[in-house]
């Protein structure tokens, strides 16, 4: 909302029944004059915040609560991976979850072409990568993956039509499609994620792209349908793409 992120009856704070959570922030330091984001790691003892970006929280809640949370088994940052890992987070941020808002944001239309160009080319390496891979890095999904996933939907349900780029869509990729259909039905996965909810927040807050605040209609990808990820044919990337265009990709693994 206009006062920033909110609490609701469907959603209400728990602890102490604030209306906005910038009044969480203040619990933590009256001081505080900065802009309040999500997510939040709250300690209730010592009612501060612990952590408030996204990529720490991931690796914090994959490792520092395992003797309480049983989840020693799942580990998204095992340790023989970690260095591909962290190159893919890298890249990935750099070039899809900052990239598409280059494209958003660029100052002049030359710009936002050549940031949209440059966007694509890496949704398209992506899509290369997972033609003969079934995840970013091993055998299982891992971090990497996890905070790719959020970017890939809110592209497919916000960004192409907030930036106008209605001609394209994961539909063109279609090993990333796949590879999204997969995450998004893994265990677990698919109560965390709302679509309705992820559209009319940014439609209606994003009023400089969208001035009328209304929520359009979505008939695009469904990403319910199967996956076929465990039916994929390993191609040849040179005969698909072209000998040189692997080798040129910004993501190329």
């Amino acid at each position: 909302e206009e006062e920033g992120w909110a609490f609701s009856e469907e959603a209400p704070d728990p602890l102490y029944g604030l209306r906005f959570l910038r009044e969480l922030y203040a619990i933590a330091d009256a001081r505080f004059t900065g802009r309040p984001t999500v997510p939040v790691l709250w300690d209730k003892q010592r009612e501060t915040i612990v952590n408030n970006e996204s990529g720490e929280l991931v690796r914090m809640l994959g490792s520092e609560f395992n003797a309480i949370a049983d989840n020693a088994e799942l580990d998204l940052y095992p340790l023989p991976l970690r260095a591909r890992i962290d190159d893919w987070n890298e890249r990935l941020q750099r070039d899809v979850n900052r990239g598409i808002y280059a494209v958003l944001f660029g100052n002049t239309p030359a710009e936002r072409d050549a940031a949209a160009t440059r966007f694509f080319a890496a949704l398209r390496a992506l899509d290369d990568h997972l033609a003969t891979h079934r995840f970013l890095v091993g055998e299982a999904p891992t971090e990497a993956d996890w905070l790719l996933l959020p970017s890939l939907l809110r592209f497919e349900w916000v960004y192409r039509t907030l930036a106008d780029l209605q001609a394209h869509s994961l539909a063109d990729f279609p090993a990333l499609l796949g590879y999204t259909r997969e995450l998004c039905q893994w265990p677990g996965i698919a109560p965390t994620i709302d679509m309705a909810l992820t559209r009319a927040s940014y439609f209606t807050s994003m009023r400089r792209f969208n001035p009328s605040g209304v929520v359009p209609s979505y008939r695009g990808v469904d990403f319910t349908l199967p996956h076929r990820r465990d039916q994929q044919v390993v191609v040849d990337l040179q005969e698909k793409r072209g000998a040189n265009d692997e080798s040129s990709s910004p993501l190329s693994d």
